[in-house]
C-alpha cells in the first residue's frame, strides 16, 4: 500500500471483507493523514471520491487543500467531484432528456445508432413538480389532484415514459409516489454502492447529485 502522496493517489486502497466478499477501497487515513479526526465528514467523503476517480496534479492539490483544511490554510484548489448517480424532477429533466433526444436523432440522421448515446451515469426521475391543488378536505382529493397532474401533463409524462424505455440508464418515479426527497432516501440510497474496475469490486459512498435546491448532494 502506498501512502495518498503520491501522484496516484487511488493506490491507496486498503481491502473491506464483508459477507463472505472482498471489496477494494481507498484508504481514507492514508489519504488525509493523521488530523483525519479534525476533517468533516463531508470532506472526508469527498476526499475519497477525489482519491478514487481522479489522477495526476488536479487531484494532489485537491486532497492537499483537504489535508489542510484542519489547519485553517485549505487554499483555493478545485475538487473534481464524480457522482455515482443523479437525482433529477420533472421539470429539470424534461429539458435535458429533451437535448439527448435531439442528438440521438441527429445521430440517427447521420446513419449512426441513436442507441449509442444515453447518459453514461444512472438518472432517477422524480416526477413531482406539477402537483397542484384543487380538490381538498376530503377523502378522494389526492386521487383527484392526481388526476388533474396526468391530464395536464399527458404529453410530457409519455416523453418520460419514452425516454425511460429507450435510455437504459434513466429510471422514473411516477407522479404519486412522493416526493423526490423522501424517495431518495427510502427507496434509492444506498450509503455504500460498489462498481467494478481493473477487475475488483469497489466499494464507495453512494454520492447522488441532485438538481432540486433541498437536494442538491
Amino acid at each position: 500500500m502506498t501512502t495518498a502522496h503520491t501522484l496516484d493517489a487511488r493506490q491507496a486502497t486498503a481491502p473491506l471483507r464483508h459477507g463472505g466478499r472482498e471489496y477494494t477501497r481507498i484508504d481514507l487515513p492514508a489519504v488525509l493523514g493523521q488530523h483525519i479526526d479534525a476533517i468533516p465528514y463531508v470532506l472526508r467523503i469527498l476526499a475519497e471520491n477525489v482519491a478514487r476517480t481522479a489522477a495526476g496534479d488536479r487531484a494532489d492539490r485537491a486532497l492537499a487543500a483537504l489535508r489542510a483544511w484542519p489547519h485553517g490554510a485549505a487554499g483555493d484548489a478545485e475538487l473534481d467531484l464524480t457522482p455515482g448517480r443523479l437525482l433529477m424532477h420533472d421539470t429539470t429533466s424534461t429539458p435535458a432528456l429533451v437535448d439527448i433526444a435531439a442528438m440521438r436523432d441527429a445521430l440517427a440522421e447521420a446513419g449512426h445508432d441513436p442507441a449509442a448515446l444515453s447518459p453514461l451515469l444512472p438518472v432517477d426521475v422524480s416526477i413531482d413538480h406539477s402537483t397542484a391543488v384543487e380538490a381538498y378536505g376530503h377523502a378522494d382529493a389526492a386521487a383527484q389532484n392526481l388526476g388533474h397532474e396526468m391530464r395536464r401533463n399527458a404529453e410530457r409524462f409519455a416523453f418520460l415514459k419514452w425516454a425511460a424505455q429507450v435510455m437504459p440508464t434513466v429510471r422514473l418515479n411516477p407522479p404519486g409516489s412522493g416526493i423526490m426527497h423522501t424517495i431518495n432516501l427510502e427507496q434509492l440510497a444506498t450509503v455504500v454502492t460498489t462498481q467494478q474496475r481493473d477487475g475488483a469490486t469497489w466499494a464507495a459512498p453512494d454520492v447522488m447529485l441532485g438538481t432540486d435546491s433541498h437536494t442538491p448532494i
